[in-house]
């Protein structure tokens, strides 16, 4: 076999990998899990330290995040999965990247309402293709971007995190001025 046919082969078996490993990780997330963690999660402190990460990758790809995170506001949850539910969401604004090349996110509270929103100046997204875009394995199609690789699960992986932690997940776009995906989750009383 040869170099060139061997690094094809690797690659293929890597997105084969990759795709198993996304489909398990949405089953699980699916059926009835009684080890869901529903832990006090700071999201303040954990967008914060994720920024670390997320500045070096765009930094990187010339790209600039721009935050506003108010501080001390906590969930019930798992931290991990809320770790990987921002950090898909923040991948793919990367994935898709155009225009300004900037990156938003915000966490705030109102009232009852724990919100964060996460906006990109990309390509965005066809409004044909809006609805469906949470459903497994949809892949918009007319997505020309170089870097547009992934197993059409991430989204749907997304959304089923926020409903596990109660939430919900909404999405505005337009072609060629940008995504942004809304988060909502109740705010825990206070006493």
């Amino acid at each position: 076999i040869s170099a060139e046919n061997f690094a094809t082969l690797e690659k293929s078996i890597d997105r084969i990998s990759k795709f198993i490993y996304d489909l398990l990780r949405l089953a699980r997330l699916e059926m009835f899990e009684g080890d869901f963690k529903k832990e006090p999660v700071n999201l303040s402190h954990m967008l914060k330290d994720l920024m670390d990460e997320f500045n070096i990758v765009a930094k990187e790809k010339n790209i600039i995040i721009i935050s506003d995170i108010s501080p001390g506001i906590i969930i019930l949850g798992d931290k991990s999965k809320l770790e990987e539910l921002v950090t898909n969401l923040v991948s793919n604004a990367v994935k898709y990247i155009s225009n300004e090349r900037k990156i938003f996110i915000n966490l705030r509270k109102i009232n009852n309402t724990i919100k964060l929103d996460i906006k990109d100046t990309g390509m965005g997204i066809s409004e044909k293709d809006l609805p469906n875009i949470f459903n497994r394995f949809y892949r918009v199609k007319e997505n020309n971007h170089i870097d547009a690789k992934g197993t059409g699960l991430g989204l749907a992986i997304c959304k089923k995190i926020v409903e596990r932690h109660g939430g919900a997940i909404g999405v505005g776009s337009a072609l060629g001025k940008g995504t942004i995906f809304t988060i909502t989750f109740r705010a825990q009383p206070t006493h």
